[in-house]
């Protein structure tokens, strides 16, 4: 593991994010477990979450004084609910959704590109992040290091459920 991730995994116990959210299944995800992150990265955390409103007053109870903090929640069928804050240094995003970790997206997206850095090995992960300094999102950047064509979400979607012989025949 990096540096930074080990930073950013301390960060997140000292502040308690394992612990207060526990009943939400919170899960580190993105750039920083796989790393391909640079700087500015921020830290994601995902969770399963069936009361939103419930989600958004302990996260403001617990990171309400937290620097930029702010908590969106959109009243809609999909619901969904997005905390954001600066702790230390780095930028926190916590989202909470009615899923199981493991089948929401965050989740699915890095578990396609770590599958896509077994094969495409430090060359890739070193291409990734200069797609990523160049400007581009994780997920397109994966998408146009692997030549993977169509919508760079739904494609590592669809990656997400190959296993890592399929993926070494496809993209290898």
């Amino acid at each position: 593991m990096s540096v930074r991730y080990e930073q950013a995994e301390t960060l997140l116990n000292a502040i308690g994010i394992y612990s207060v959210l526990s009943q939400y299944d919170p899960l580190f995800v993105g750039t920083l477990p796989i790393d391909v992150d640079i700087p500015g990265s921020d830290v994601d955390v995902i969770c399963d979450v069936s009361d939103h409103a419930a989600f958004a007053r302990l996260l403001t109870e617990n990171y309400g004084d937290q620097p930029g903090f702010e908590v969106i929640s959109p009243a809609t069928e999909n619901s969904y609910t997005v905390c954001r804050f600066s702790c230390v240094t780095f930028d926190i995003e916590i989202y909470g959704e009615d899923r199981p970790v493991r089948e929401q997206n965050a989740w699915r997206h890095m578990e396609a590109e770590r599958k896509l850095l077994l094969v495409g090995g430090e060359d890739a992960r070193l291409a990734i992040r200069s797609l990523k300094r160049s400007g581009l999102k994780t997920e397109p950047a994966f998408a146009e290091h692997f030549g993977i064509g169509g919508n760079p979400y739904d494609a590592l979607l669809e990656v997400a459920d190959l296993n890592v012989s399929e993926i070494l025949s496809r993209f290898g």
